[in-house]
């Protein structure tokens, strides 16, 4: 209740958005796969990262690889 009323939003979300924001900065400048990026962040099913992804940015993992990457190949 506390953490709710001090931060907005539930542990799980807030853990949730910690998460996304670290995933759109490995995606934008480290050369992970998508795969080794959710397996970094705690997610065993690669299908559940993407799908968290995509309803948390708008746009899938590989999408907004190929829009923001600063990775020089």
């Amino acid at each position: 209740f506390l953490f709710k009323k001090y931060f907005g939003v539930s542990p799980i979300h807030y853990v949730t958005n910690l998460k996304m924001e670290k995933a759109k900065y490995l995606l934008g400048n480290i050369n992970y796969n998508v795969g080794e990026i959710a397996d970094s962040l705690g997610y065993k099913d690669i299908y559940q990262f993407s799908k968290l992804f995509k309803i948390h940015v708008g746009v899938s993992p590989l999408q907004y690889r190929k829009k923001t990457s600063n990775i020089i190949t």
